[in-house]
């Protein structure tokens, strides 16, 4: 068993764990430096220019006499870079007084002036790494040379992070020497209760690193907001980063000891704390497994999982119905009593979120492209997955991606999908290639064969169902119209074979879409202009059944879309935020002033939604339907826990799981009876703590066939906004 440690993890020096943070606050954790920089350049430019000193104030004396140091010892300084002496003056003299002090105050009335017009919003990346180290229970501390250290703190809205605050003031009072002399950083590790040793000391000022070198403190990370990273090396700075955020250079992290290749912390940089969101700030190939999962979208019934649109990086494709499976004989060396006699696992059905885009020929591959911005946000009010990118194209084109998906909760059987692109610098063809692909064992066009496995089965992870095969249901309609019916054919495990099921279904949609085979196509008749939005829009319906006709299944499928059509795809994304307000109205649990704690508990609150709402009669699959692992099997001991909730909150969803339960009795009792004949003089029933998808597991005998048909069925619209 691994004991958890909390620590400030810096890559760059071997993951050495520290004890505290000491930020600088101006250039730091807010741009105020900006705004001090330019009070400092009025003040001097007035006062050179009324008595005709040369050479003229410019950034370069800020940086080199100015920056980091206590006002009035900053004021002393740049007067003596230019042969001048002052009378010292009293720290109660008016500004503009002809005193260091009087110049000062000077300054800082100037300062005081725009802070309270403008106010001041902190740097995104630093209120990130704060949110973390706050959430890890990392013990900080804010040490500036600035007498508003207070008040710049609660305009930005970081006061409350803060228990130690060392500022000019404080150390005015104490008599404490102020930066480049290290002594108010040891102050402020003194009141935190750290070694100097323990501690990080953040700085954007070269005073500022030299302070921290000159203090002995575990690790000095400099910030270049202007003063330059070979400037800062020089000074004492052993790391430099352009921002706290910036990617693979300055973590927070929670490493459990014993255990450095499974790290269970999040990484709050790239997934920051938001209460009502799950939001990924940067894309990585290295925990696609995880990250699919996190971004999963479903209802109960039907399962996205939570792959890139473009299908090239993934580690595992998923799109499941819940109790749609495949089931075979297990054959054993040597037959015993009670060995179980058919295997199951659930069905990777036809995959719709394949959306591939090429720019001038070029199409969008996560892994290698050229990302000026990424973010994906999971937000558990509206139930959408939304993706937006700002791609540089190697022709140097800017184009800017915005995708949603969505698996219905007020429409059990539909998932939406919406893609838009915008060309911001000059005009370029656009082909956007949707597709719906077979995956029946989860492999993917990019991949040959399979990852291979340890050889140790681990029954949380995916199954493959080596000849797993849905039978598609024929459609009454010769030719369904807009859509992507399968008439009459069986799904292969080959993308090939699967696009060969939709072979015949072709008709020209709007602005150059073309539908044929397994895939629709929508190409600009001309290169698209900068500006304006390409947006195809699509829909994909799920009906199984194990005793309806396939043309019934069909005929469901066509009713829907065409409905979804009739009302727009805005009006399904406006259902689905009015489903879950009545959720969460019923459900949300309020957690104050713990944003990362909030949102650990409003995902789980969600997953919960997505696994069992709209079940409506089925099971709550172990791992929802996020994944096949567990082969998409039911479990008593899981569902023990999910019904008390929804008993309370949403009492038809614990009603329909109990149903199934209920109808699964009669099989019980005849195991019991089965297992146990002689030895019971009253009727029993035989749970198994596993139960399959329509099927007893765990020795039990099959009690039901597969689910017999499966229809999908997608839709696709474009628009071109001009």
């Amino acid at each position: 068993m691994t004991t958890t440690e909390t620590a400030w993890a810096i890559p760059q020096v071997n993951d050495r764990r520290f004890g505290a943070a000491l930020f600088d606050l101006d250039g730091v954790l807010t741009p105020t430096a900006e705004v001090h920089m330019a009070a400092w350049k009025r003040m001097f430019t007035d006062y050179f220019t009324a008595h005709a000193v040369t050479p003229a104030y410019t950034d370069d004396d800020y940086f080199a006499y100015v920056d980091g140091k206590p006002r009035y010892d900053g004021v002393r300084a740049c007067l003596a870079s230019r042969g001048i002496t002052l009378p010292e003056g009293d720290p109660t003299d008016a500004g503009g007084t002809a005193t260091v002090c009087g110049l000062g105050n000077a300054k800082n009335d100037m300062f005081a002036s725009v802070l309270r017009e403008d106010g001041i919003a902190p740097y995104p990346g630093s209120v990130a790494l704060i949110d973390h180290l706050n959430a890890v229970g990392v013990p900080m501390a804010v040490v500036s040379s600035s007498r508003n250290a207070p008040e710049v703190l609660a305009a930005a809205g970081l006061d409350h992070h803060f228990d130690v605050v060392v500022d000019g003031a404080v150390a005015a009072r104490d008599k404490i020497p102020g930066k480049p002399a290290p002594d108010t950083y040891q102050r402020a590790a003194e009141l935190l209760g750290v070694a100097q040793a323990d501690a990080v000391v953040v700085e954007d000022a070269i005073s500022g690193v030299q302070a921290g070198a000159a203090g002995d403190f575990g690790l000095v990370v400099g910030v270049d907001r202007g003063a330059g990273a070979d400037a800062l090396t020089s000074h004492g700075a052993d790391v430099v980063v352009a921002d706290l955020a910036e990617p693979g250079r300055v973590r927070a992290a929670e490493r459990p000891t014993g255990d450095t290749t499974s790290p269970s912390y999040l990484d709050r940089l790239r997934f920051p704390a938001d209460p009502w969101r799950l939001v990924e700030t940067e894309f990585s190939k290295v925990d696609l497994g995880v990250t699919e999962t996190l971004f999963a979208v479903g209802n109960g019934y039907l399962g996205l999982r939570g792959n890139v649109e473009d299908g090239h990086d993934a580690h595992a494709h998923g799109t499941f119905v819940n109790g749609f499976h495949e089931t075979w004989d297990i054959l054993h060396a040597e037959e015993a009593y009670g060995f179980a006699r058919t295997g199951q696992t659930i069905v990777n059905v036809p995959d719709p979120k394949i959306i591939r885009l090429y720019v001038n020929d070029e199409p969008l591959l996560l892994s290698i492209a050229d990302l000026i911005e990424y973010s994906r946000v999971l937000d558990m009010r509206d139930g959408v997955l939304t993706r937006e990118l700002l791609w540089r194209t190697p022709s140097g084109n800017r184009v800017r991606i915005r995708s949603r998906r969505m698996v219905s909760f007020a429409q059990r059987h539909l998932a939406v999908m919406s893609f838009e692109v915008t060309l911001l610098d000059e005009e370029a063809p656009i082909a956007i290639s949707s597709q719906l692909l077979n995956r029946a064992a989860g492999i993917d066009e990019y991949k040959a064969n399979p990852a291979p496995t340890s050889g140790i089965a681990d029954p949380r992870k995916a199954s493959k169902a080596g000849q797993a095969r849905a039978r598609a249901a024929p459609s009454r309609r010769r030719r369904p119209p807009r859509g992507a019916g399968l008439p009459g054919r069986e799904f292969a495990d080959d993308a090939r074979r699967g696009h060969g099921a939709l072979r015949g279904v072709r008709r020209r949609l709007r602005d150059g879409v073309r539908s044929r085979g397994g895939l629709r196509q929508a190409r600009l008749p001309r290169p698209a202009p900068a500006g304006p939005d390409v947006h195809p829009d699509q829909g994909g319906e799920y009906h199984t059944s194990r005793v309806v006709p396939a043309r019934e299944l069909a005929d469901r499928c066509h009713r829907t879309l065409d409905r979804v059509a009739s009302e727009g795809i805005e009006k399904q994304y406006e259902d689905q935020r009015a489903w879950l307000d009545g959720f969460w109205e019923r459900s949300d649990v309020v957690i104050e002033d713990r944003d990362e704690i909030q949102q650990a508990v409003r995902w789980n609150l969600f997953q919960l939604a997505q696994s069992a709402a709209r079940g409506d009669g089925l099971g709550v699959p172990a791992k929802g339907l996020t994944g096949s692992g567990y082969g998409g099997h039911y479990f008593w001991d899981s569902e023990v826990y999910v019904m008390p909730f929804f008993t309370y909150t949403s009492p038809i969803i614990a009603r329909n799981a109990l149903r199934y339960r209920y109808q699964m009795l009669p099989a019980a009792r005849r195991r019991a009876a089965e297992a146990r004949p002689a030895r019971r003089a009253v009727p029993v029933a035989h749970h198994q703590w596993r139960g399959g998808i329509g099927l007893l597991r765990g020795g039990d005998r099959a009690v039901s066939h597969r689910c017999g048909h499966l229809l999908c069925r997608r839709q696709v619209r474009a628009r071109h906004g001009g």
